[in-house]
């Protein structure tokens, strides 16, 4: 019975590791009560494809699973830790702490609903967060019993699942380059396309479909080195060139370099350890140890080394990624450089400009009764309505400016040639050459900020301390960083002083940030009318939502894990290699990178494939 258990236990896994990334279902998802404090009244929800879904299946699997490995543990003796060992008592002390902060601060979350269920737009709640720990333990008791059962020498299924999604990648990659998105295929007329050129496939985002193709490159490029046969190493020779194209196709820098890094390392590290394994070979040959156990020893160790197979099919490997790479260039032709165009614009991070290069320096914007004040580097504009209704503009001292009106449209004298205004809809819209542009509502001889969908926004502060405190340059430079992620983290940073030790619960970032800051906006995204709903980097967003105790006692875990892994490893086990690269390079994305049920359970399975 034990057996057969642990046969289900690793089956649950392979068909969950196997299918996961791939899962899709259409659901309308409505914004809970608190949620709604955000969002217009006239939006109830959101049409997703992906995230509901993988967050439901995900928990389902961590259910069935815990329930297994709690009968192995209670029933039949088995252990998932030896407590006798220093690192083991650190990982688990860390996963105690992880778990107990994320329940704790769900429970005493002033926002329940969202903190349970992770909101609308994430679904990772506590449930989510549970369920990672639970399937990374899962697996690392799987590849123990794996080995216990068929012996250390047993071929690893962990090819076998790399190998299905590498081919399930590259076919959707050839579909969203040649026809169009999956999710609009999925979705429909549904689906709003804000990612331009960037592919998504079944991820919510190019940037975590980026981060699976992390997770997954190393290994492609590992089993290419360890092919032995032709057939074996064409097909990991396509593989591994579709991998690395479609994570150009995402169009995300970080991604794209990581990757090259990845494989770069698997290369040198391979090639050392083959050069490590020849010449301890000759030492054995030449007679320095004669010993019979030290010579099974070594041969045990040598079937680990990329042996001659590597050296002999140099020619074989050097000529198979050259048919690839040719078949990858006509493609390029074929889509219209389209292959090409995402390499440059990954490789120098071209973004989508937030301003003109003649813009309006926003400094700070201010509305006071019957006046909209836009402050800019050297001077101000301001907005005006008088008592008899009448709406003019002035300079920073009053003086009336001298505007033009053409139609619906005005435009202005210099020093603010640059700003051109209007009315619709009753009102007020100024463009002050950034990406987005601004609108005032008209009621009552009063402006009123004014979002997109039409609604009134009661604060267009920074929310500092000194409401009148101007958007300086170090404010600039620290915001550009990253794409606009810079101002995220400038603006988050204070409210982790309150998480400590408890977060506010998963998915309530948005609910605590402080939106509609329209100096700030402007100057890191460009554009006012959107919502900040997460922190864009995983570190941050765990020591908000589930305390910083909770991401450093993760941290500490993550780092003892990799230490231990590569002292306890050293040149011993060649198949290993990707594992400890590919979690190495999926922490180094998350720096500024959400947690995203998407692509977070295959990081916490490899993670659990090293403990």
């Amino acid at each position: 019975m034990k057996k057969n258990i642990d046969i289900v236990i690793r089956w649950i896994l392979y068909i969950y590791a196997a299918i996961f990334p791939w899962c899709t279902y259409v659901k309308k998802l409505y914004y809970n009560s608190e949620e709604k404090r955000l969002i217009s009244s006239e939006i109830s929800g959101i049409s997703d494809a992906f995230v509901y879904t993988k967050a439901w299946i995900t928990v389902a699997a961590a259910a069935i699973l815990l329930v297994l490995i709690i009968l192995q543990v209670v029933i039949y003796k088995q252990k998932i830790f030896g407590f006798s060992i220093t690192n083991n008592k650190i990982v688990t002390v860390c996963i105690g702490i992880y778990i107990f902060c994320t329940v704790i601060s769900t429970l005493i979350a002033a926002n329940r609903k969202t903190a349970l269920w992770g909101g609308t737009a994430g679904c990772e709640g506590v449930f989510v967060l549970c369920a990672y720990v639970i399937i990374m333990l899962s697996v690392k008791y799987s590849c123990h019993t794996y080995r216990a059962q068929y012996g250390s020498t047993a071929k690893s299924p962990v090819e076998y699942i790399v190998l299905t999604e590498a081919v399930i990648l590259t076919i959707l990659t050839g579909v969203e380059l040649f026809y169009k998105p999956v999710a609009q295929i999925i979705m429909g007329s549904e689906y709003e396309n804000t990612y331009g050129d960037m592919i998504s496939l079944t991820f919510n985002s190019p940037s975590y479909c980026a981060a699976f193709i992390i997770l997954l490159a190393p290994f492609c490029i590992h089993y290419l080195l360890q092919a032995g046969k032709l057939l074996k190493t064409l097909v990991w020779s396509g593989l591994s060139v579709s991998v690395i194209t479609a994570v150009i196709l995402t169009r995300s820098t970080a991604a794209f370099y990581i990757v090259l890094f990845e494989t770069a390392l698997v290369v040198i590290v391979t090639a050392v350890l083959h050069t490590h394994g020849t010449s301890e070979v000759a030492k054995k040959e030449a007679g320095i140890k004669s010993n019979t156990a030290a010579k099974a020893t070594h041969v045990g160790q040598a079937a680990d080394m990329p042996d001659n197979r590597i050296k002999n099919n140099i020619a074989v490997k050097a000529l198979c990624l050259t048919g690839v790479i040719v078949c990858v260039i006509i493609v390029n032709v074929i889509s219209g450089s389209r292959i090409t165009d995402s390499a440059l614009n990954s490789a120098v991070n071209k973004t989508i400009a937030i301003h003109s290069d003649n813009y309006y320096m926003v400094r700070g914007i201010s509305v006071d009764k019957g006046s909209v004040t836009i402050k800019g580097s050297s001077n101000a504009l301001k907005c005006i309505i008088n008592d008899e209704g009448n709406i003019y503009f002035t300079d920073g001292y009053d003086n009336i400016l001298n505007i033009r009106s053409d139609g619906d449209s005005i435009t202005f004298p210099y020093p603010y040639d640059m700003i051109s205004a209007g009315f619709e809809n009753s009102a007020l819209w100024l463009d002050l050459g950034y990406k987005g542009r601004i609108s005032f509502a008209i009621k009552n001889g009063q402006f009123y900020p004014m979002a997109a969908d039409g609604s009134l926004i009661n604060d267009i502060s920074s929310g500092d301390k000194a409401r009148e405190e101007l958007y300086t340059d170090s404010y600039k430079k620290i915001d550009a960083l990253f794409t606009g992620r810079g101002y995220i983290w400038r603006k988050t940073l204070p409210l982790l002083k309150n998480t400590i030790i408890f977060g506010h619960g998963a998915g309530t970032f948005g609910l605590y940030f402080k939106q509609f800051d329209y100096a700030g906006l402007l100057n890191s995204q460009g554009n006012v009318d959107l919502i900040v709903d997460r922190p864009h980097s995983m570190y941050i967003q765990m020591a908000f939502s589930q305390g910083i105790l909770c991401m450093t006692a993760y941290a500490v875990m993550v780092i003892t894990v990799i230490i231990t892994f590569i002292k306890d490893n050293k040149c011993k086990n060649i198949n290993k290699l990707p594992v400890i690269i590919a979690v190495i390079g999926f922490c180094i994305m998350e720096l500024i990178t959400d947690s995203s049920v998407t692509v977070n359970p295959i990081f916490w399975a490899v993670l659990g494939l090293i403990m």
